[in-house]
């Protein structure tokens, strides 16, 4: 599984924040879940990932979103990189992933 490639028009200095859609093997998504966790995990340890959060979709069971900021394009290819990334994909337990990648507009702060 390769990731699809980052878009041209990205503004390498900021931040960039990736909306992922991951969806299990037949039967593998208990499985998948659990390695995620361990690439959650590890992705926490690396500087320039600042958020890393995953969802499983209650109406599919079998799919996982991801929320994941990125200081900037740098930190994003080195999450790439990374053997967390690498081990998760290693386990070969995803049938799909999609990547959305965005750049902030406007908005505020969490509240929390």
């Amino acid at each position: 599984m390769s990731l699809p490639a980052v878009p041209d028009n990205v503004r390498p200095d900021a931040p960039l924040i990736v909306f992922a859609k991951i969806i299990a093997k037949p039967g593998k998504a208990d499985e998948l879940g659990q390695a995620i966790n361990i690439c959650v995990e590890k992705s926490n340890k690396e500087p320039g990932t600042l958020i890393y959060t995953i969802l499983r979709q209650l109406d599919q069971p079998d799919t996982f979103l991801a929320y994941e900021k990125y200081e900037n394009l740098a930190a994003f290819k080195e999450h790439g990189k990374g053997e967390a990334l690498k081990e998760l994909v290693s386990k070969n337990l995803a049938a799909g992933l999609e990547l959305n990648y965005t750049q902030d507009i406007q908005g505020f702060k969490s509240k929390i």
